[in-house]
């Protein structure tokens, strides 16, 4: 589970961090069905007053505060390591210097152990990759001096390694750092080191980041079904279906379908083919397959169902519903998957289209054992205010975002607050300017 981040030189953010401990004394314990406050990353954490995480952070600020570059230095941060630097671009706090290395930091906890993982880097390289277990180094690159001693293991001795470091890692005209020696480790070298796997797959599969709730429903589906075997897609449909009904959007079920279509009704010149005809909506939510060797083309698609007042199903393209639906579904597919396996989602505009009350359910359930039974976490900025006055919630979910010419984008913590108590009307406050946060629109 996730700890902290820290995000430095980053668009308006000069120096941020985002701390995910729960930062009060009282809390509701984890029960079968009932909802819960906290995360224990250890066994220890469960009696100690320490090491114990909140499920759900809110973001709240006005426009242009920087809340969604928070949720960008996240994203590429994943994609830096995923990826390597061609995939991330430099922006550093332009209002600044505008130069100087960009840093991202994260703290997090996999099975029991504490973990710091940091890159920073510029438009030409990865400057510093530092990896730390229990406070211990695990291996570091810093300005190209490594040091891989503490992993290395039999004939992937120190030199062995920066030799394959140089090679996978490293630009052949002026010798750069441009891809990660962790993603590199655990590609080419799997059976050195258990641990560096395991931070990989955490970034790599139990992490995942949406800017501005844009969550395409095929790619929902399939991350929630695990494969592209008809029966578990059928079953990860159902999942959000029933989340869907229980929230009281007006549909009866969905349904996965597959249709044939002659090749030559879509072939165009020099070979190409043109599905513009198949598509009513931009959302990706068709899926085509050609298999020229029968001159056929196959459209997966989405159908939804609603009751006529005959109790009739009416079939419809899921394109036709609105746009809060299709919101609505993917996120819906993402969480049900976190759920699943665990992990980090973070969420731009969660309440984009979304009904106050539906984005609260959603919410509420990061904190509900029937739901979340293996720590997921979520990490979300949203402009409603309904949750402020919601009991569910406490001192500890709330983060408040400004920015000053002086410091840039900054993050306050509800907690933070002197004198603030959960029995509090948080939103009455929040809107009188109280946590900040907030726009000075005209009086």
């Amino acid at each position: 589970m996730l700890s902290k981040v820290t995000i430095k030189n980053f668009k308006s953010i000069n120096d941020l961090s985002l701390d995910l401990s729960f930062a009060e004394k009282k809390y509701m314990k984890r029960k079968d069905g009932e909802l819960f406050d906290v995360l224990y990353a250890t066994e220890e954490s469960k009696t100690a007053n320490r090491n114990r995480f909140i499920p759900v952070a809110n973001i709240y600020g006005p426009n242009a505060s920087g809340k969604t570059s928070i949720v960008e230095a996240i994203l590429y941060f994943i994609l830096l390591i995923r990826h390597g630097l061609r995939f991330v671009p430099y922006l550093p706090n332009r209002l600044e210097s505008g130069k100087g290395d960009t840093l991202l930091e994260f703290v997090f906890f996999l099975d029991q152990k504490e973990y710091t993982y940091g890159l920073s880097y510029n438009d030409r390289s990865i400057k510093r990759e530092v990896l730390t277990c229990e406070g211990k180094d695990m291996f570091s690159i810093i300005e190209m001096d490594t040091d891989f001693k503490n992993i290395e293991m039999g004939d992937f001795d120190e030199e062995y390694l920066q030799k394959q470091f140089r090679i996978a890692c490293l630009t052949a005209i002026d010798g750069q750092q441009v891809k990660t020696f962790l993603s590199f480790v655990v590609d080419k070298l799997p059976g050195l080191n258990g641990d560096l796997a395991n931070v990989f797959n955490f970034f790599n599969k139990n992490f995942d980041v949406s800017l501005k709730n844009d969550i395409n429903t095929m790619h929902a589906i399939r991350r929630l079904a695990k494969s592209d075997d008809r029966k578990d897609i059928g079953e990860a449909i159902d999942k959000i279906a029933d989340v869907i009904r229980n929230i009281d959007i007006d549909i009866n079920r969905f349904s996965w379908v597959e249709e044939q279509g002659d090749l030559n009704l879509i072939r165009e010149e020099a070979g190409r083919y043109d599905f513009s005809r198949f598509v009513k909506a931009p959302k990706g939510e068709v899926n085509f397959r050609i298999d020229e060797g029968s001159n056929k083309f196959l459209t997966t698609s989405i159908k939804s169902y609603h009751k006529n007042k005959n109790n009739q199903e009416i079939e419809f393209d899921f394109q036709e519903e609105s746009s809060g639906t299709h919101v609505a579904f993917g996120l819906i597919g993402f969480i049900l998957s976190f759920f699943e396996t665990g992990g980090v989602l973070v969420v731009d505009e969660f309440d984009n289209s979304l009904h106050p009350l539906v984005s609260a359910t959603l919410i509420k359930m990061f904190k509900s054992s029937k739901y979340n039974k293996n720590n997921a976490q979520l990490i979300l900025t949203l402009h409603a205010t309904d949750i402020l006055e919601d009991k569910t919630f406490k001192v500890s979910d709330f983060y408040f975002v400004n920015k000053s010419k002086k410091k840039g984008t900054s993050v306050t913590r509800l907690s933070d607050f002197e004198g603030v108590r959960n029995e509090m009307n948080f939103r009455d406050r929040y809107l009188r300017g109280e946590y900040f946060g907030i726009p000075y629109t005209f009086k």
